[in-house]
């Protein structure tokens, strides 16, 4: 066995899971295209190659086609941001309409705004705090169970539960089976408390909330969606909407701070955009597409 490959039979998921960066880094270095035998997939690691695969179509496909693909697994079918075409635009449309400016203006004014002044007025009176875990985290959890309409339902250390156990199952590609019963167990749990709801807005349209918009907006026939047809989007939304939010926040915050900047935005808050603060987080897509048929990428013919 060559050093390669024993490096490579090396690779666990709980090295992964710890600190994946050295293993990509020796990966690009010495095998940028290679088979993971823990994972049971081709990990493809350096830029060009990875930007050849995504820009190309042929002979590249969506793996979510494989029903034992993680999170085809874990949050069931159709899930908006995995389908495409009609279905995708139809999904679309109810998460839309939430997320319109003016709509989300007013959620964020009437709602969310009012719990994140009075958190940040509660963390400076104590004098210090964990800014991710006692202040990012927990207000984008509570942002998104309010832009849901679950605030009434379901309190956000559940949903933080919720996220982190279906976050597991949507990255179990050795197919774990501990994993995958507390995924089941939490996607029963969730269910339990989510369908009723749906049921309960399927009879009135008028609710301005994400999930009642999900099941009327443009339908035209004045017959919602049915509700399995939307579970799957929102479990998804659970998944992006806790983590997104609260990391971006947190990873511009450390930027800011640790490039000494912080006491500029402190004087002079005007020199600041949102726009700028986002870019200081990197862009998170994990991609893993199926070749139809054998072929190579530029690393795999050096």
């Amino acid at each position: 066995m060559s050093t390669v490959d024993g490096f490579l039979e090396s690779i666990s998921p709980q090295q992964l899971f710890d600190d994946p960066y050295p293993i990509y880094q020796k990966l690009r270095k010495d095998a940028p295209v290679a088979f993971i035998p823990q994972l049971g997939i081709y990990w493809i690691t350096r830029y060009d190659d990875v930007a050849e695969v995504v820009a190309a179509k042929d002979p590249w496909g969506t793996s979510y086609a494989n029903p034992e693909h993680p999170l085809r697994r874990t949050l069931g079918d159709p899930v908006i941001t995995m389908v495409g075409g009609e279905l995708h635009d139809d999904l679309r449309v109810g998460v839309d309409k939430t997320l319109r400016p003016r709509q989300i203006t007013e959620v964020i004014e009437q709602s969310i705004r009012p719990l994140v002044k009075a958190r940040a007025r509660e963390l400076a009176a104590r004098g210090e705090a964990d800014l991710v875990t006692e202040y990012f985290e927990p207000m984008s959890v509570e942002a998104l169970r309010n832009v849901l309409g679950l605030d009434p339902y379901v309190n956000a250390d559940t949903l933080v539960r919720w996220f982190k156990t279906l976050a597991m199952g949507a990255g179990n590609f050795v197919n774990d089976p501990a994993v995958n019963a507390q995924t089941e167990a939490v996607a029963q749990e969730l269910e339990g408390i989510v369908l009723p709801v749906l049921d309960d807005l399927s009879t009135r349209p008028e609710d301005e909330t994400m999930l009642s918009h999900m099941l009327w907006a443009g339908r035209e026939d004045g017959v919602p969606r049915d509700v399995d047809h939307i579970l799957s989007t929102v479990k998804i939304i659970l998944l992006g909407g806790m983590q997104e939010p609260g990391h971006a926040a947190s990873s511009s915050a450390y930027g800011l701070f640790t490039s000494g900047q912080w006491g500029l935005l402190r004087e002079d808050p005007s020199k600041w955009t949102r726009m700028r603060c986002s870019r200081d987080s990197a862009g998170l897509r994990r991609s893993a597409p199926r070749a139809a048929r054998p072929c190579e990428t530029s690393s795999s013919t050096e």
